[in-house]
């Protein structure tokens, strides 16, 4: 009886090793920091970023200085809290540089000792260019994503089956199409990018509201909020995240993802806020609640009324007479009297 329940035990602790997590994948450069050069900061009259590494804005690590995004921190610790993800990073960097950075991130918000214990946990895991998928000789250009041959061309891709992901419940939050993988495009919420920190330093950032650079600079807040409405729809409907997520994502008529177009939704950045908000820091330059764009309410995404596949008719036998005819019967029979004639 003892080795039949030391068996049950080892059976058990085997199944829960080899389970895949639900992970949240986070990018780094361009996603959750940005690397800039020093600058000249007209506003300040000190030269460089000291003042802004001290204020935790901007962290100083292998390769340069780093902004940090708006909600960055806020997205982790949401992410932990609410959803109990499994939180891991994979960016192409060095190994070097990634870790360092990630820990200097994490230690801007996070105690020494949580931090310590999270990891016990198996959060934090990073992963870099040394973990990144050489496409082999014998797969093709058909092997990337659909999109990323539009940007550029790299044979290396963040495979997420090779980090233990369920890849039917794990997301990556992205920047960049090219490093993702034919076959995990509905795993990827892409964000926009394109946002200059020395934009943010130099002006009121509030005058950008409603510009190209107010959605690059606030996109993790609408990373946030199409991940929750993804993750609510997904349990409403008893649906696999991934599943939802490419619903909101894709268009069905186009056949195609209007990643640009969905990332203008106001709806998902109000979303967004309202979920990070109990989770601000003392961070300086965090959104809130009043630096919404002042935008005109956008229609309810398309993602939430999909329209129907065009049905496709028949096609109709020559021999037969079509329902489809704007002809009448006497028009059928002066074109008869026509042809005999």
């Amino acid at each position: 009886m003892k080795h039949f329940i030391i068996l049950i035990l080892c059976a058990t602790f085997a199944i829960k090793a080899s389970a895949l997590d639900q992970c949240l994948i986070l990018d780094i450069d361009e996603t959750l920091v940005k690397n800039f050069m020093d600058l000249e900061f007209s506003t300040t009259g000190k030269s460089g970023v000291a003042k802004y590494i001290e204020q935790k804005k901007v962290i100083d690590s292998i390769g340069g200085h780093y902004f940090i995004f708006p909600g960055a921190k806020e997205l982790v610790h949401a992410a932990l809290d609410i959803h109990k993800f499994k939180i891991k990073f994979f960016s192409a960097g060095i190994v070097e540089r990634n870790e360092d950075l990630i820990q200097k991130f994490l230690a801007s918000f996070l105690p020494p000792d949580i931090i310590w214990t999270y990891k016990l946990e198996g959060q934090f895991e990073i992963f870099s260019r040394d973990h990144l998928r050489r496409l082999e000789n014998n797969e093709t250009l058909f092997d990337f994503h659909p999109l990323s041959m539009r940007i550029s061309f790299t044979l290396l891709k963040k495979d997420l089956t090779t980090i233990g992901c369920d890849l039917n419940e794990s997301v990556i939050i992205d920047d960049d199409l090219q490093y993702s993988l034919r076959g995990q495009e509905k795993n990827l919420l892409y964000i926009p990018s394109g946002f200059s920190p020395q934009d943010f330093f130099e002006q009121n950032y509030k005058t950008l509201k409603g510009t190209e650079q107010w959605f690059a600079l606030n996109h993790l807040h609408y990373a946030a909020g199409i991940l929750w409405e993804a993750m609510e729809q997904a349990k409403s409907n008893r649906n696999s995240l991934t599943e939802e997520l490419h619903r909101f994502q894709f268009n069905f008529i186009t056949g195609e993802y209007d990643y640009n177009e969905v990332s203008k939704y106001p709806f998902y950045y109000e979303k967004g806020l309202r979920i990070l908000s109990p989770y601000e820091s003392s961070t300086p330059g965090n959104t809130n609640q009043e630096d919404l764009p002042l935008l005109e309410r956008s229609p309810v995404p398309r993602s939430y009324c999909p329209t129907p596949p065009i049905p496709i008719l028949p096609i109709p036998d020559p021999r037969e007479r079509s329902p489809l005819s704007f002809m009448d019967d006497s028009d059928d029979e002066d074109q008869s009297d026509l042809e005999l004639e």
